[in-house]
């Protein structure tokens, strides 16, 4: 096995690299997907009925988006494992796209469920009927779920292929939900305590975008140093 990277250089790399293609990834997201859909509705390619244009964007999100996320970060994840440990890690790419297209699909079920008590909620403000003030904390788990389910999936399927390089390809899975839940709570964290936010602040910023990639680059040394397999395929 060839060490192309020291351990250190490869965690702040990992971090800076996951931050960038996360945020390359949410602009490309927002910028393409509105072009290509202004672009598909003039052709004969858009279903006529309402819940065929419904599924037919539903669609081109799910695709749009997981492709951009899982070439981006599975891109970037292969180029620095291949630096780092020498394997090919062959189809990285291919299921990390797959896998941010399912989580990506997740996503869109659980948006659409919350959509009717979110209008349902407007309407009452609106209205001034029985007006309560919104649950955060349950508004803080469902954009939990909504926004982590991409990344998770795509390191569900990521397993296919780290599970040849590893004995517990597992903890890969258990080491994004883990991030997920530290990332959402550092944000919650910080947005609903300003007076924190003002002390702290841009060293709690950094902290809180830096966290998935400690605890997923920290993760992935222990895979594939501590437990790795005995033989890789590329021996």
């Amino acid at each position: 096995m060839y060490y192309f990277l020291t351990s250190l250089r490869f965690i702040i790399l990992w971090i800076i690299g996951l931050v960038i293609s996360a945020v390359l990834s949410v602009v490309s997201t927002g910028i393409i997907l509105p072009l290509l859909a202004r672009f598909l509705v003039s052709t004969p390619w858009v279903p006529v009925s309402t819940e065929g244009q419904l599924m037919f964007y539903v669609a081109l999100v799910v695709i749009g988006s997981g492709f951009i996320l899982g070439m981006l970060i599975g891109g970037m994840q292969r180029w620095l494992l291949q630096m780092k440990f020498g394997g090919e890690f062959r189809w990285w790419v291919i299921v990390s796209i797959l896998g941010a297209m399912l989580g990506v699909a997740g996503s869109v079920i659980i948006g659409l469920q919350l959509k009717d008590s979110a209008s349902l909620y407007i309407t009452e403000v609106t209205h001034l009927v029985k007006v309560r003030p919104p649950d955060i904390r349950t508004w803080a788990l469902s954009n939990t779920l909504i926004f982590s389910l991409p990344i998770i999936g795509m390191s569900l399927l990521q397993t296919l292929v780290l599970r040849l390089y590893t004995r517990a390809a597992w903890l890969w899975v258990l080491a994004h939900i883990v991030s997920a839940v530290v990332f959402f709570t550092l944000l919650y964290t910080l947005v609903v305590s300003g007076a924190v936010f003002i002390f702290v602040g841009w060293l709690g910023v950094l902290i809180t975008l830096a966290a998935p990639g400690i605890i997923t680059g920290f993760t992935m040394l222990f895979l594939l140093l501590l437990i790795r397999t005995p033989w890789w395929p590329e021996e």
